[in-house]
């Protein structure tokens, strides 16, 4: 899985995708960007996470579980 995400999807991942973060983002969603490089959504985002999403996802998860 190559690195990197936003709210609606991959980087690059079509319209949808470049609209997805802005849009969530916008309506008062909370953002949250995990990638190793700068993103286009990072201004937007409630937190950043500067790591590859797979050293990162599983310390979140378990953030999150408790």
């Amino acid at each position: 899985m190559p690195d990197g995400g936003a709210a609606a999807g991959r980087r690059g991942g079509g319209a949808a995708g470049r609209r997805g973060g802005g849009a969530a983002a916008e309506h008062g969603a909370r953002l949250v960007v995990v990638n190793a490089e700068p993103a286009p959504y990072d201004a937007l985002a409630d937190e950043v996470v500067g790591e590859p999403i797979g050293t990162a996802l599983p310390e979140l998860l378990r953030g999150l579980r408790g």
